[in-house]
């Protein structure tokens, strides 16, 4: 993604156009009449074969914002991990971004637009009967930052996992809800609020606890979009699939 994008409001002057470009994908505005249209190039794209997008409104400004994926993310680590018995591992990860365009003010029903920067591959989370449908994400848990997914293409996710259990964790996938999380950013990264997983044995749900603030670690973070859906309790959920379920997407 260029890393100078900034996410925000931007400007729509009536009859005119207006381009925007978010890594390789070209945003082409037309204001024209009360009428928003808008079509989004990617590569190598024709642009006449791209389809019209068009919104009836007033409107002097749209917003684009980022978002994080609308279904769980199983993340698969990129080298063996096992967390022993009564130990906390703390490490990032980087979840992709998806932009969300909207009308005015920022509010749900004016929401007009929403695309994935990367197109993910859908994958099955749990049991057959009880899982969820998922995303899959192949990512390293980095335990510092990686500079070079500093800027706009990623939200960065600090996770802490907390062995409660008598015997060893073996994280072959875990589950992350990014629909819970905000995202914060300053002018070199975005970062979501710290997911707390402790895990309570192979039978049991997982305590999951969302922070509801950006880590005070960072400087000048302000939040830039919120959850999609916020959660502020502790939640109940099976976050690793372990090597006596599937292991492969």
């Amino acid at each position: 993604m260029n890393k100078t994008f900034k996410w925000g409001k931007i400007s729509v002057r009536k009859n005119s156009d207006t381009e925007i470009l978010i890594n390789d994908t070209k945003v082409l505005i037309n204001s024209q009449n009360d009428v928003l249209s808008f079509k989004l190039v990617s590569g190598n794209e024709n642009i006449d074969d791209v389809s019209l997008n068009r919104v009836v409104g007033k409107t002097q400004e749209i917003s684009i914002l980022p978002a994080l994926p609308d279904l769980p993310l199983v993340l698969k680590p990129k080298t063996n991990l096992t967390i022993l018995p009564s130990t906390t591992f703390k490490f990032y990860v980087y979840l992709p971004v998806t932009f969300q365009i909207y009308a005015g003010i920022v509010k749900p029903e004016n929401k007009i637009f929403e695309h994935p920067i990367d197109n993910l591959s859908s994958t099955w989370f749990g049991e057959p009967k009880e899982g969820e449908l998922c995303y899959a994400l192949y990512t390293s848990f980095d335990t510092e930052i990686n500079e070079e997914r500093k800027g706009n293409e990623f939200v960065i996710c600090p996770i802490e996992i907390s062995n409660s259990s008598k015997e060893s964790l073996e994280v072959k996938r875990l589950a992350v809800r990014g629909i819970h999380l905000n995202i914060y950013a300053n002018t070199e990264l975005m970062i979501s609020n710290k997911v707390k997983i402790r895990y309570n044995g192979f039978d049991n749900l997982s305590d999951i606890q969302f922070a509801r603030s950006a880590t005070s670690s960072i400087a000048n973070l302000k939040q830039i979009a919120e959850a999609r859906i916020p959660e502020n309790t502790t939640v109940l959920k099976r976050s690793f699939q372990l090597i006596r379920h599937i292991t492969q997407y």
